[in-house]
């Protein structure tokens, strides 16, 4: 589900334009990761530069922007990625992206869903013979939601080894050094987080056009 913008244009220089600037995941499962990218243009008649992106929870959603410069008549897109893992239920998150517009110095980009619980009837069900696999990346998991970073650490970069294409792998991980980033004020483990979300990104391209 999604809405259109309104176009307010300047006379002249930078005007920033998003076709959409809301969108619905409907429900998610608690280990999904899904994203959406939103398209924006360029269609003034100077240069717009995307000054910033900010977002109301950075635990909870990753805004990924393709390029910080674009001509007029240029396309960019804001990727917007949901780490589920950190809430339940309902949520509404934004994404606010500064520019140089003179017009529309701000965008608010929204996105919504519903989170599930796990379906913990469906797991005491299964037959005592095909017990649900203790994976690293399950294991991982277990480790990221107490919080305790070190050791999910060395469960996903085991699942990486074993899957070099794990897209949530990379992204969980990326969380680790992000969280760890942030508790410890170490910028080095900040950056590392945001090379593993970009990997992250650039596995789920190759991968998802073979389903569409």
């Amino acid at each position: 589900m999604y809405s259109t913008t309104t176009i307010t244009i300047a006379d002249t220089g930078p005007s920033i334009y998003f076709p959409e600037d809301y969108w619905d995941f409907g429900e998610i499962t608690p280990d999904e990761i899904p994203s959406h990218i939103f398209k924006f243009k360029n269609i003034g008649n100077e240069v717009l530069i995307i000054k910033e992106v900010k977002v109301s929870c950075e635990s909870c959603i990753e805004p990924l922007i393709s390029t910080q410069e674009l001509n007029p008549g240029e396309e960019g897109e804001l990727r917007i990625t949901i780490n589920s893992l950190s809430m339940l239920g309902r949520f509404t998150k934004r994404a606010y992206v500064k520019s140089n517009d003179p017009v529309n110095p701000q965008v608010v980009v929204t996105v919504s869903g519903f989170i599930k619980e796990e379906n913990e009837s469906v797991i005491q069900h299964q037959p005592k013979t095909q017990p649900q696999p203790q994976t690293p990346f399950r294991v991982g998991i277990s480790y990221f939601s107490k919080g305790e970073y070190d050791k999910a650490i060395i469960e996903f970069e085991k699942s990486i080894e074993l899957d070099e294409n794990h897209t949530q792998s990379y992204y969980y991980l990326g969380q680790c050094y992000l969280q760890k980033g942030i508790i410890e004020y170490n910028n080095k483990n900040i950056f590392k987080a945001y090379s593993l979300y970009r990997k992250a990104n650039k596995i789920a391209e190759q991968v998802i056009p073979k389903y569409e």
